[in-house]
């Protein structure tokens, strides 16, 4: 993804906002997510390396962002194209 097209690149979102407003990430792919394990996977790829990510098991993750820990869980929204990543502070 790259700003020139129009869609914002993951490494320019402000995860900290995204926790703050309702916890949700939001996404929509072209290629087929057979299950909730290969949409944390698609997830966890995308993120940049400043993020610690210290814990995967399948569709939950925990990671670390500016020092403060997260539970992430994986799920479709909808259809196999449309995602959603959900954060909970631990």
């Amino acid at each position: 993804m790259n700003e020139s097209n129009g869609v914002v690149s993951i490494d320019s979102i402000d995860w900290l906002d995204v926790i703050k407003n309702d916890g949700v990430y939001y996404w929509t792919t072209e290629e087929y997510h057979p299950d909730n394990n290969f949409t944390m996977n698609d997830f966890l790829e995308m993120l940049s390396e400043e993020i610690d990510v210290y814990l995967i098991d399948g569709t939950y993750a925990e990671l670390r962002i500016d020092g403060r820990n997260y539970e992430v869980h994986a799920s479709g929204n909808g259809d196999s194209f449309n995602h959603k990543i959900e954060f909970k502070i631990i």
